[in-house]
């Protein structure tokens, strides 16, 4: 499924299992989306400015260039995960599990990484200023 465009803004998306879906400048702003399982997904310029990704899981997927400003990322996995270019502005990411993956050239600015196991995990040129360890 290819969506190019579309905006899922304050729209609860169904708790289901979606797969090989390409998301390009797609707006999911404010949208509802707990307990979420994606895998080989592509979400490239989209937006999640204060969505609820809570207890989602994520596998070979990739977000590349999105903005996760004001995100609920409480308790989500990311496994094998491509976040390029990224930024997580004032995003909760409180018990977020992250397992290997590219977060190269991503804003990880003001995060609490202190609990994080980054092993695995490529930050090339990543933005961590005062990110608490």
């Amino acid at each position: 499924m290819n969506l190019l465009m579309m905006t899922f803004s304050h729209k609860r998306l169904p708790v289901s299992n979606f797969k090989n879906c390409l998301f390009t400048s797609c707006n999911f702003n404010y949208a509802d989306l707990q307990e979420v399982n994606t895998t080989s997904y592509l979400f490239n310029h989209c937006h999640f400015l204060n969505s609820s990704l809570h207890s989602s899981n994520h596998k070979n997927t990739a977000f590349t260039n999105y903005k996760f400003d004001g995100a609920n990322l409480f308790v989500a996995v990311f496994q094998k995960y491509k976040i390029t270019g990224s930024t997580f502005g004032e995003a909760n990411m409180s018990e977020v599990s992250i397992k290997g993956g590219n977060w190269s050239y991503t804003s990880l600015r003001h995060q609490k990484l202190y609990q994080y196991n980054l092993s695995g995990v490529q930050l090339i040129e990543a933005s961590i200023y005062r990110i608490i360890c």
